[in-house]
């Protein structure tokens, strides 16, 4: 999935976006133009459910599910 081309959509309302492992090959620097990325596409309306395990993300969402021990 290419967010890119969601980028050029103003509203976002409504739709829903699930990202796997998205840190995958991403550095810190790296993941956190993809959290200010997600955060753009949240104030437009846009919905994520990521599944991942870095600290990182964890920090910036609203809820997190632990399926850990």
């Amino acid at each position: 999935l290419s967010l890119t081309m969601e980028l050029r959509r103003q509203n976002l309302e409504g739709q829903w976006f699930l990202l796997v492992h998205p840190s995958t090959g991403l550095h810190k620097p790296d993941i956190q133009v993809l959290l200010e990325l997600l955060e753009n596409m949240t104030q437009r309306g846009a919905t994520f459910v990521l599944v991942d395990n870095r600290e990182e993300f964890s920090e910036a969402v609203s809820k997190v599910i632990d399926f850990g021990a």
